[in-house]
């Protein structure tokens, strides 16, 4: 879903038929993310990925990607929490995020999909990470 909402939304902005405001959000979220430290807590941090990949969600244009996204999100912000409650990684997440927005705001379609995509296989790779420390402590 990462993949085809960030194709879309670089193809929108390209089209120049995006939603104005749709990526406005998507800059603030971006900004709100970069600006976050290891004292924020965690909830700030998940809230913060939610609102941007909610934002590239909007800007696809795309009402599919929503509605199905739409009902995964409590099982996703387990998964950001996972990843995020690891200060090494939270701010990689935030780079990855600049670049993929970078490429849609440019409209670089297959480097925006490419990237997102990357950014979602790099995230589920650093999940199961996670996990295995998680149960190796316990």
């Amino acid at each position: 879903m990462e993949e085809l909402a960030a194709r879309r939304a670089a193809r929108t902005l390209a089209d120049e038929i995006a939603d104005r405001e749709d990526l406005e959000q998507a800059r603030a979220a971006l900004s709100e993310g970069q600006q976050l430290t290891d004292a924020d807590p965690l909830s700030r941090w998940i809230n913060a990925d939610v609102a941007f990949h909610a934002a590239i969600h909007r800007l696809s244009g795309n009402r599919a990607i929503l509605d199905t996204v739409s009902e995964q999100w409590p099982h996703f912000k387990r998964c950001m929490g996972a990843v995020l409650n690891a200060p090494a990684l939270r701010h990689r997440v935030w780079a990855e995020h600049a670049d993929i927005l970078a490429a849609i705001e440019a409209g670089a379609v297959e480097k925006a999909g490419r990237l997102a995509r990357n950014h979602t296989e790099t995230a589920g790779a650093d999940l199961v990470d996670r996990l295995e420390i998680d149960t190796a402590a316990a």
